[in-house]
């Protein structure tokens, strides 16, 4: 008999067990911000001895490891400040610089450290987890910890979910609760991962966070003008 059992239980897991094998998240592509700074040290040679001094520019780039831009430098011999052009490279946000100041009308040689900002995308309505983009999937085999937590007057059931790649807890809809009821089977449609996916829009409701069902109730998830009153309410 407990052997029948853990059969079962392990059977019912199956479900689950592939989606989490199979998941639909792609890697979210990094984007270089192509706008940085440099704080750095610069030498400007004239006809005596080179002339030191500290310098801060605005940089455009890096593109494949240049970078182009102008700035301020504070030179100790001469004590003037100086504003000048300068193009170099970028190596991991170590820069060496080249340019010209058109104050002293002298050239410049400067380094330093110039950061190099990136940011993670995703396509579009895709949720990033770390550096990972998952589909706004509504699958039941999707997400876990599902609680049922009310049913609107037309018969939509509510749960509390998280996905399986996600600690955050929402209110929303299941595909498959959907696609067993001709009136709002159309708002499913499946992706290309093979699982459901669900148009909030199309049942006038909105996927929340639970903090937001918690604080609003039914008016976080109903959209416009459309009827919809509890008809049974489960504490989740």
């Amino acid at each position: 008999m407990n052997k029948l059992l853990l059969t079962t239980a392990l059977v019912a897991m199956l479900p689950a067990t592939a989606a989490l094998a199979g998941s639909p998240g792609v890697p979210a592509t990094p984007t270089t911000n192509h706008f940085t700074f440099l704080i750095g040290v610069a030498a400007e040679f004239g006809d005596n001895k080179p002339d030191v001094g500290v310098t801060g520019k605005v940089l455009v780039g890096p593109f494949s490891n240049v970078v182009a831009g102008g700035g301020v430098t504070y030179l100790f011999g001469s004590q003037q400040i100086g504003l000048d052009l300068s193009a170099g490279l970028n190596l991991n946000g170590a820069t060496v610089l080249g340019g010209y100041d058109f104050t002293t009308q002298q050239p410049q040689v400067s380094a330093g450290y110039a950061p190099v900002f990136t940011t993670l995308t995703c396509p579009p309505d895709y949720q990033l987890q770390g550096t990972t983009c998952y589909p706004p999937s509504s699958d039941r085999r999707l997400k876990r910890g599902i609680v049922h937590i009310a049913t609107l007057s037309d018969g939509i059931k509510l749960y509390s979910f998280r996905y399986a790649w996600s600690d955050e807890v929402y209110v929303g809809v299941m595909a498959q609760d959907l696609l067993d009821d001709p009136r709002y089977a159309h708002a499913v449609s499946v992706g290309e991962d093979g699982f459901y996916r669900v148009d909030y829009d199309q049942l006038d409701l909105v996927m929340v966070t639970l903090e937001q069902w918690n604080e609003h109730g039914l008016d976080a998830v109903v959209l416009g003008e459309r009827p919809a009153t509890l008809w049974v309410d489960q504490a989740a």
